[in-house]
């Protein structure tokens, strides 16, 4: 499983205003039936519920009042008592899960569910081409090529007390291995590790750079991981110029031999 996209994802959501958090990965029955299908029961460890999905986690924390209003980001372990398995369908599975949380009794816009599913577009477009469908509870992203349904968005209310009702927009940041399935029967190129395609400027264009050099590093290819090296220098270069004007590779050539005199006097202050 390419776990490294699961970092990936919840740093990039991050960079998109999500607060990344830690969530329970057990919940109350209750809070499991709030989203549960009636023809699942969820799978129970102690008399509790494990997770499946976080927003599930989400709710647990709203129930308890320790969740404020705003907008998350989180990764758990997904588990389902699913009638069939294959390589879409798992009895577990790991998710980033967004949520944009309101206690108010009005219905969040539509437009912060469009925003959400911007954000997540974005996301799964530096990997391949989707476009967004409507669903009888809400929208799905899909993957052009193959029709796999990669995440699903929606907007629900839940009254968990007489003066606590809770309002949420929900959301897939990433579900593995459900991405890596759909990129592995694509052909590949230069790199065996999958690879976001991020936008040329952009601090994610940096992570890109360093990705692929990491995996010519592993592939023990020293050729392709100079030319990975240079291609983040370039990288480096282009974000200073658009977002930090003024700011040029003397400037950090400046600073690299002043840390290296540091180290070398032995004199960190």
């Amino acid at each position: 499983m390419d776990l490294h996209l699961i970092t990936y994802a919840e740093t990039y959501y991050q960079s998109r205003g999500y607060t990344l958090i830690d969530v329970p990965w057990m919940v109350d029955n209750d809070v499991l039936a709030i989203t549960c299908p009636p023809d699942r029961k969820g799978l129970e460890f102690k008399g509790r519920k494990v997770v499946a999905s976080a927003e599930q986690s989400y709710l647990q924390l709203m129930k308890e009042g320790k969740l404020p209003e705003g907008k998350y980001v989180a990764t758990t372990p997904c588990f389902r008592d699913e009638p069939t398995v294959d390589e879409l369908h798992q009895f577990y599975f790991l998710k980033t899960e967004l949520i944009e949380v309101g206690y108010h009794s009005a219905t969040p816009p539509d437009e912060n569910l469009e925003n959400m599913i911007h954000d997540a577009v974005s996301f799964f477009e530096q990997f391949l081409s989707v476009r967004v469908e409507r669903t009888a509870i809400g929208k799905d992203i899909v993957d052009v090529e193959r029709g796999v349904e990669l995440g699903s968005y929606g907007i629900r209310t839940h009254q968990f007390s007489p003066d606590c009702t809770a309002q949420w927009i929900y959301g897939t940041g990433v579900a593995l291995p459900r991405l890596s399935y759909v990129l592995s029967t694509q052909k590949k190129g230069y790199h065996d590790r999958i690879i976001p395609k991020a936008k040329a400027g952009s601090f994610f264009k940096m992570v890109e750079e360093m990705e692929e050099a990491t995996d010519a590093y592993l592939s023990q290819n020293p050729i392709m991981l100079l030319v990975e090296l240079s291609d983040f220098y370039g990288a480096m270069e282009l974000f200073l110029e658009q977002h930090l004007p003024g700011v040029s590779m003397d400037d950090v050539k400046r600073m690299q031999q002043v840390t290296a005199r540091a180290f070398k006097n032995k004199v960190r202050r």
